[in-house]
């Protein structure tokens, strides 16, 4: 048989992800002459005196955060896969990797508020009260910029910022230090950006 030619056939098809324990050695070493002792270094980690690896950490966030799965749903997940990695322990990772971003979280509304135009809205999220079973409606303010459309040099970036209710003086904590136009809806929260006393000076409000 001569072969002339061949058939290929593609299927797209689901791997699981995998968990491992990935186990890193760092030999010590002792002079003979004076006794001294040195280890080779161990490489810095964004996530110190953790058993848990950055990247397993930063997956959690994003399940959580990006993919809308709570813990005890990746709870779930994990024992399927033979894991038992507590809900409770899930949220000690979490608050680590948010105090790991606060710094990052810091320059971005710096860069967006450096903007001469932004835009802003905010909308309701209902946030657990623990004991009472109910829940209370709070906000979600977005600061956001994107000037892709018109060729803008600033790349697209979004902050969000959590608060209870929609008073016009968490906008003006947000923006503080910020000057130009922002564009907003008729919420009468942010009329006070326009103020001639406001710290600053006022802000241009460009309506949708």
């Amino acid at each position: 048989m001569v072969r002339i030619c061949e058939q290929t056939i593609e299927r797209l098809t689901y791997l699981s992800a995998q968990l491992r324990v990935i186990e890193e050695r760092y030999p010590k070493y002792v002079c003979r002459d004076c006794d001294k002792i040195v280890q080779a270094p161990v490489p810095k980690r964004a996530f110190e005196q953790t058993r848990f690896d950055d990247h397993l950490i930063a997956g959690l966030a994003v399940s959580k955060f990006a993919d809308y799965l709570p813990n005890y749903r990746q709870e779930q997940i994990f024992k399927r896969s033979g894991i038992k990695l507590h809900r409770s322990a899930m949220g000690r990772l979490i608050d680590q990797a948010v105090d790991a971003l606060l710094p990052l979280y810091g320059v971005l509304n710096g860069d967006l508020k450096s903007s001469s135009k932004l835009l802003m809205d905010e909308t309701t999220l209902a946030q657990l009260m623990p004991g009472t079973g109910k829940t209370k409606t709070c906000f979600v303010w977005a600061l956001c910029r994107d000037d892709r459309r018109w060729e803008g040099n600033a790349h697209p970036a979004v902050a969000f910022h959590f608060e209870q209710s929609l008073k016009g003086e968490h906008a003006e904590e947000i923006l503080e230090g910020f000057k130009g136009t922002l564009q907003v809806d008729g919420c009468a929260g942010y009329n006070r950006l326009t103020r001639d006393s406001r710290d600053g000076g006022p802000s241009t409000l460009a309506y949708c």
